[in-house]
């Protein structure tokens, strides 16, 4: 999804885990422990409720393709709130 010289940039401001292998739920809960922000993809899990119970911390989801309707769940969002 980036290029390497991207990644370097989002290493230098934050600490970075990943690229995930997709498809690996618990390298991904793992990864979002401490997390406050996960950035996501064509092939991202939904953020249900076990995926959010593993990322305490998490603040911002944001996604770099298409919709995210089958990406979050309705624990991403304050009640109420549409898509």
């Amino acid at each position: 999804m980036f290029r390497e010289a991207d990644l370097d940039r989002l290493r230098a401001a934050a600490t970075v885990k990943g690229p995930l292998v997709p498809g690996e739920i618990g390298a991904l809960q793992a990864a979002l422990g401490e997390a406050v922000a996960a950035i996501t993809g064509w092939a991202s899990p939904t953020f249900d409720d076990q995926l959010l119970q593993a990322a305490p911390k998490l603040q911002l989801i944001a996604h770099t393709a298409g919709t995210v309707r089958t990406l979050v769940s309705q624990g991403c969002r304050p009640v109420g709130e549409p898509y």
